[in-house]
């Protein structure tokens, strides 16, 4: 390092130009040291992460006592995963333990402070005294940024454990659902230890601690009692209302107004509710908070507007008990009386409102005249919500709105099914309607409605696949205590923390190197979407996230943007820090807490295996975008196949020649069929062998223009080739899309040698020889997918399915 005079210059020139082109690098490094980035310099590009590392192992980077100098530490750290290696496992590591124990010693100088100024206000703190507000409110900003660096360390010592996770998975040719956790706890065992230690001191700050503060110069809680209460409708069923009441709790804390609540039930609910009432008033617990709160009761089960609606319903929708209360509240017009002109309907014990609701009734003045109904667009579980939902009756009765919801869930029965409960027949009617129709539906702004959840980390959404000591700790990194979430938007660490084990092995044997465009690229993706100010975006017809240049940023979140309502759906309620923060909101000790909020009733609405379904879903969706994006190869497994997503990418010094990308599955020998789609418009090549050099059959698709196909035997690299049939069409001529969509095709090799190939309605093959059969028969059979000398980048997925039994023909 004599060329440079700093750690910091020789990490801003020597970044490997793999991972940060020359072009970049010039932006940081000093001109006068550009002429040192040479390998006498900086030192052999695959060695330089090492020798970083080195130099901070050696000056004690997780051992620092000065805040400025950890400070630094963790800010090289960082850096040598973006700018040179991040697949690097032991920088990874040496990096999170780094951040959390500067994040501890912070919150103790914190904690340190507090007792201080307690102790030098011997009289006592007073809230009506102005210099002691200032010194509180002072140490709350400092306390809420600690808060958010033990969140920030919380969550990369859990990415670190994802990491391990995914990387074994990877090595082991397994999908990650499919790996116990229990089979990385050596690998993450030094780091647990710290992690034990930032939730401690996470939960004491957030729960505990930073309340307090907030609490002091909190302004005094006032609450104007209007002739025009604001109306709200809520369901109980059986005997529950006690779990609804820290809903309700949290709603009263931030209320500004009178509430008038309809409690829509069966006959045990309503009875529930009013003894949770008479329990309070027993009691004599929080007068205040109830002061201007009235409740009407209205029992759905017995009125016949509501029979009639079930009577007429599809018979095909399996609606359950609880299904049909949701439908009740879909149809809450029919129910409710004629003056009731608005009303917000939310669900209970699941739900946290930490603002005042008359700004989400303000809402309601914003409806356009297309609108009915207003709920939150959630693109974290690809839907519309109906956990929450402002419901204007005047128009609702106007517009036959009963009538029209049958027709709408007749039509999700005949499209796909889901008619179980209001949210699906929301959906369905965001979704699915005419595209010239008015969209009835107004969207809420994004701050009602955090579903606590991430969608950068792979496996964050899945306690169940993390060690059990992280999985009762697992916290939403945008909780900054109990009555302050904001919406966290990943910095370029947490994104590259979510793929990194994919640079561990580029698997490119027999084909052009990627790594240079790869780690490049997803270091650049990764920067880029960190700079973005606005996240989770969504517009109409579109169910899933896109991005803020698609749409009006009035249909995203801000980053860091605090929000309004907190909601927590279906069975993700099973996770063990819900209890924890519902449990606090409690109005009496005595009622549920921590695991008891399990048992709501929406507890069975997201489950599990769903989640698994959908997370599998997003990997095969993200695979296939960043092998086509950012040239690299990702696999997975689904329901018994393997699966991989490949991009093909021409060698500028191999003219003349067609060059092959090895597919990274284990060697198969026949019988197996795969399944195979192509952007290739033309000559799509595709080898079942040893390689190019070792005897392979090769099928191509899209010869002379996309015009026909043929199997061959090739071997030498091409140079001997056997033609073995040919065949007048092909996957591209069958593509009316072609240049589009990818083209699509299935080849299935039988145990006695047969071979067949489908797609659109044609279906051709032969008996390959014998010879050429028993070569492939004693493997390995490796795919490779390839590249001629005139064609341009393609994207190849390609799943195999093993056959275990003798193929009919």
């Amino acid at each position: 390092m004599v060329c440079f005079p700093t750690l910091l210059a020789y990490m801003s020139c020597c970044a490997p130009e793999d991972v940060v082109p020359r072009e970049d690098a010039a932006l940081v490094c000093p001109e006068e040291y550009m002429v040192f980035r040479t390998e006498e310099c900086c030192g052999k590009a695959n060695e330089r992460a090492d020798f970083v590392l080195q130099l901070m192992i050696d000056t004690g980077a997780t051992r620092l006592t000065d805040d400025e100098d950890r400070k630094m530490a963790v800010a090289a750290l960082e850096r040598l995963l973006v700018d040179f290696d991040a697949s690097h496992l032991q920088a990874w590591e040496m990096m999170v333990i780094a951040h959390a124990r500067d994040a501890c010693m912070r919150t103790d100088a914190l904690k340190d402070e507090w007792l201080q100024t307690l102790s030098n206000s011997k009289r006592g703190l007073r809230a009506n005294d102005v210099s002691d507000t200032d010194v509180v409110q002072t140490i709350v900003r400092r306390a809420m940024d600690v808060s958010r660096q033990l969140a920030k360390a919380a969550l990369r010592l859990e990415a670190f454990g994802g990491h391990l996770l995914s990387r074994h998975a990877v090595n082991t040719f397994r999908a990650y659902p499919d790996v116990d956790p229990e089979e990385i706890r050596p690998s993450f065992q030094e780091a647990l230890p710290t992690y034990l230690a930032v939730m401690r001191n996470r939960d004491e700050l957030a729960f505990d601690l930073v309340p307090k503060m907030q609490a002091f110069v909190a302004p005094p809680h006032t609450v104007t009692i209007t002739t025009s209460p604001i109306n709200l409708l809520v369901l109980n069923l059986g005997n529950s209302a006690k779990l609804g009441f820290a809903t309700l709790w949290s709603l009263l804390k931030h209320r500004t107004t009178a509430l008038h609540f309809f409690v829509l039930g069966d006959p045990s609910g309503l009875e529930d509710w009013r003894q949770a009432l008479d329990e309070l008033d027993v009691a004599r617990a929080h007068p205040v908070e109830l002061r201007g709160v009235t409740f009407d009761y209205v029992d759905f089960t017995a009125h016949p507007s509501f029979k009639s609606f079930i009577e007429d319903y599809p018979s095909g929708c399996d609606v359950d008990e609880i299904g049909k209360a949701l439908l009740a509240r879909l149809i809450c017009h029919e129910f409710l009386p004629v003056e009731v002109s608005r009303v917000i309907a939310m669900d209970l014990g699941d739900i946290l409102v930490l603002d005042d609701v008359a700004d989400l009734w303000a809402e309601f003045e914003t409806f356009e005249e297309q609108h009915l109904i207003a709920a939150a667009h959630v693109t974290a579980l690809n839907h519309i919500n109906g956990g929450l939902v402002l419901y204007e009756l005047s128009k609702m009765r106007s517009s036959n709105w009963t009538a029209w919801m049958l027709q709408v869930a007749r039509n999700a029965l005949e499209t796909s099914g889901d008619c179980i409960h209001d949210q699906a027949l929301i959906n369905a009617l965001g979704f699915n309607r005419a595209a010239a129709t008015p969209n009835p539906i107004k969207i809420l702004p994004c701050r009602w409605m955090l579903v606590p959840t991430t969608d950068f980390q792979m496996h964050w959404n899945s306690p169940e696949l993390m060690l059990r000591e992280v999985q009762d700790r697992h916290r939403y990194p945008g909780l900054v205590t109990s009555n302050h979430f904001e919406v966290y938007c990943p910095d370029a660490l947490d994104l590259l923390s979510g793929w990194s084990f994919v640079l561990q092995s580029d698997g490119n044997q027999g084909g052009p190197p990627h790594g240079r465009i790869g780690k490049a690229r997803i270091r650049q993706m990764a920067i880029v979407q960190a700079r973005q100010s606005y996240s989770y975006c969504s517009k109409d017809g579109v169910p899933y996230k896109v991005a803020p240049v698609e749409t009006d940023l009035s249909r995203c979140c801000r980053c860091g943007e605090k929000v309004s309502l907190v909601h927590i759906p279906g069975d993700m309620k099973r996770w063990p820090f819900v209890g924890v923060l519902l449990g606090s909101y409690s109005p009496m000790q005595n009622w549920p807490q921590g695991d008891e909020f399990q048992a709501s009733l929406t507890n069975r609405l997201w489950q599990k295996e769903a989640r698994h379904r959908y997370q599998r879903d997003q990997v095969i969706a993200n695979s296939a975008m960043i092998a086509k994006t950012f040239g690299f190869q990702v696999c997975w497994d689904r329901a018994g196949l393997k699966c991989c997503s490949v991009k093909t990418q021409k060698e500028d010094n191999l003219h003349d020649l067609t060059t092959y990308r090895t597919v990274q599955m284990m060697p198969l020998s026949p019988p197996f069929a795969l399944t195979v789609e192509t952007s290739a418009i033309m000559d799509a090549q595709l080898l079942i062998g040893i390689g190019p050099y070792g005897g392979s059959l090769e099928v191509i698709t899209g010869l002379d223009r996309g015009k026909w196909s043929a199997l061959r035997w090739v071997d030498s690299g091409g140079q001997d080739a056997v033609p073995l049939v040919a065949y007048d069409g092909s996957p591209q001529k069958d593509n009316p899309m072609l240049g589009v969509y990818p083209s699509n095709f299935t080849l299935t090799i039988d145990e006695e040698g047969m071979i067949e190939v489908r797609h659109g309605i044609s279906e051709w093959g032969l008996y390959l020889p014998s010879g050429y059969y028993e070569t492939l028969s004693k493997g390995p059979v490796n795919l490779h997918v390839g590249m001629p000398p005139d064609s341009s980048r393609d994207t190849w997925r390609i799943c195999r399915e093993a056959l275990g039994t003798k193929k009919k023909r």
